[in-house]
């Protein structure tokens, strides 16, 4: 005989369960932002704007010194994680890094999570991914490309984990 008493118990600790998972992923990003300090605007687009000249200063001296620095076309690139890292530290939140981002000029994809659109690593799509052409040419781009890690994809957490940064460059 079937105690329904334990089943109907059961039932709505896994609803309930569910159902504060779901909020937690639903909430808006900056719902989580409670203990962190945030920049102003001013800060923001201050922070911003010596981004983007360190990376061009960084890429004109690149290209300027060591043409061949980038490798072949379509090759890994050069990090300058160790660059970016000095304006979007770990720990701040994704809220004033997107905003960082955006006083950069720089193209900033749709907040995250994003869905799954095939086969790889899932948790990128929790990730802030941003970029700029730096430079064009008829047969040849060079181009920025920075992800920035939470530090807890599964809970939403809004603190930058970690900051991956990149001039990539691809030829014909």
């Amino acid at each position: 005989m079937v105690d329904w008493r334990n089943t109907i118990s059961t039932r709505r600790t896994m609803c309930y369960f569910f159902v504060t998972r779901l909020l937690q992923v639903l909430k808006p990003a900056h719902a989580n932002d409670a203990g962190v300090d945030h920049m102003t605007t001013s800060e923001l687009q201050r922070t911003g704007n010596e981004l983007r000249t360190a990376v061009l200063n960084r890429f004109r001296a690149l290209r300027g010194s060591a043409p061949d620095a980038f490798g072949p076309g379509n090759g890994p690139g050069v990090d300058i994680s160790d660059l970016v890292t000095q304006y979007i530290t770990a720990g701040t939140s994704f809220t004033d890094a997107a905003a960082i981002l955006r006083a950069a000029k720089y193209n900033v994809g749709a907040p995250p999570p994003r869905p799954i659109v095939g086969p790889g690593n899932k948790l990128r799509r929790f990730q802030i991914l941003a970029g700029t052409t730096l430079e064009a040419g008829l047969g040849y781009k060079f181009w920025l490309s920075i992800a920035l890690v939470p530090q807890d994809p599964v809970g939403m957490d809004t603190q930058v984990k970690a900051v991956s940064a990149r001039i990539l460059y691809s030829a014909l």
